[in-house]
């Protein structure tokens, strides 16, 4: 900027140009710090059942021209979601080894046997098939051991004193067969006898050193001992006198050692929270006498305490709406949760255990669809020579809880020819392979008319009417 020194006058020219002027300058761009966006939405559960995890993650602006970087910038964030509990399907163990034989011959029994290690849970597949065995085992026919007959009893002893033998026998009560044991041990068993020896004196052992005195000072004792090599036997002189002796030794006054009691309960921190003190005390119980050592060390102690922050108490949700039951039949499972906002630190109020809770549901049974089952073997031609009919039934194991029904045939018929052994035999009218279902049969076995199939054709239709009817 700028001022007029002088204005105009007396016809001179006014004053060109501007009072204000600028012009462009170089100066270094300025500092930008840097700076988290906002956290994005949390991802859905990374898995269907069981424990997964939610996942968010958030963008950072870095600092430039010499801004303020950024505190561990932590751009991805990651917590625990619990789903239902998956299924679980039942597991049975292994099979146990073949127990031993009930019995070693003759005939016996052994079994195996095995467990639900895991059960059926959350709508898993019951397990099929049974958990005990058993199988024959050793049929051989039982030996015969040999058996030895009851002992006679000792005769006289040889000698009266000093040691001697008296004997007693046995015989073979029954001899071994089929493989039996043979008997073990002698027909003839002897013993000792009048073994007590002639009267001898009780003897001493000679005294022992006498052991290292039990105290250095203040009286202590010292001991010896001895000890009878040989009892008196057979009224024989017994030994007198004492096994062992004692004497006092070290009867000299001891020095005593200062002597500390024990410390004292240490006194509460001085502050809550922030960092403070406690300490704790003690005093001299005996001090040092006769030569003995001064107490050393402090009559106080301190040590710091309450550094840690304050407490924070943990946060969690409310509980979220019900979910559909996991399965339609059979059982399931419908669960809810809630989550941790905020975790527990430094001592504050813990998160509860229970964040998915859960219930059975659609506890009715699936349905069941009919099934049919093997065909039977073919009957006996309905006549003993020349053309006749065979028949062949199947059983039906109806539809259940609304499974799908059957509409197969039950019976099914065909030709079948026996060679004539007389020529006079009769030839019955040729007939082609039939396929009956439920209502034929049950209008042929109700007809009042002559019969439509073969005797032996109707009456396997009348059983199959009755088992239908069962099932």
């Amino acid at each position: 900027s700028r001022k007029r020194a002088h204005y105009e006058s007396h016809g001179g020219h006014v004053c060109f140009g501007t009072e204000d002027d600028e012009a462009p300058c170089d100066l270094p761009p300025c500092p930008m710090d840097c700076v988290f966006e906002d956290w994005a939405p949390w991802s859905d559960c990374t898995t269907s059942c069981g424990n997964g995890t939610h996942v968010r993650s958030r963008s950072v602006t870095f600092a430039a021209n010499g801004g303020k970087e950024c505190d561990s910038p932590v751009l991805q964030d990651v917590k625990d979601c619990g789903i239902a509990p998956c299924p679980v399907h039942c597991q049975l163990s292994e099979w146990t080894k073949w127990t031993s034989c009930s019995v070693s011959c003759g005939g016996g029994m052994a079994s195996r046997t095995r467990s639900e290690e895991v059960p059926a849970k959350y709508g898993g597949h019951s397990c099929q098939g049974p958990i005990a065995a058993d199988e024959a085992c050793n049929a051989q026919p039982c030996p015969v051991d040999c058996e030895w007959g009851a002992w006679t009893e000792f005769d006289a002893c040889s000698v009266s004193c000093g040691g001697g033998k008296k004997q007693k026998k046995r015989i073979v009560w029954v001899a071994p067969a089929h493989g039996g044991r043979e008997c073990e041990g002698l027909p003839i068993d002897e013993e000792s006898c009048n073994e007590h020896p002639c009267p001898d004196d009780c003897h001493w052992s000679e005294w022992s050193s006498f052991t290292v005195c039990s105290m250095t000072c203040g009286g202590g004792t010292t001991g010896r001992t001895r000890s009878i090599v040989k009892e008196e036997h057979d009224g024989g002189t017994p030994c007198e006198g004492d096994t062992a002796e004692q004497l006092p030794c070290n009867v000299q006054i001891c020095p005593g050692d200062c002597q500390w009691d024990e410390w004292s309960s240490w006194t509460p921190c001085s502050k809550s929270c922030g960092g403070g003190v406690i300490r704790r005390f003690r005093d001299v119980v005996e001090p040092g006498h006769d030569g003995g050592a001064s107490c050393t060390g402090d009559a106080e102690q301190e040590a710091p305490c309450d550094a840690s922050s304050c407490p924070v108490d943990c946060v969690i949700t409310d509980w979220s709406d019900w979910s559909a039951c996991s399965t339609s039949c059979d059982g399931g499972v419908v669960v809810r949760f809630r989550v941790v906002q905020v975790e527990a630190a430094f001592g504050g109020l813990q998160c509860p255990q229970n964040l998915t809770e859960s219930y059975e549901c659609a506890a009715g049974p699936c349905p069941v669809d009919c099934k049919l089952g093997d065909w039977r073997d073919w009957t006996a031609c309905s006549t003993s020579c020349g053309h006749g009919q065979r028949v062949r039934t199947r059983l039906r194991e109806n539809e259940r809880f609304g499974g799908l029904p059957c509409d197969e045939a039950l019976v099914q018929e065909e030709e079948c020819y026996a060679a004539p052994i007389h020529p006079q035999c009769p030839d019955l009218p040729t007939t082609h392979s039939t396929t009956l279902h439920l209502s034929d049969l049950a209008a042929a076995a109700a007809a009042a008319s002559p019969p439509m199939l073969p005797p032996n054709l109707a009456k396997e239709a009348g059983l199959q009417k009755l088992l239908c009817t069962g099932i």
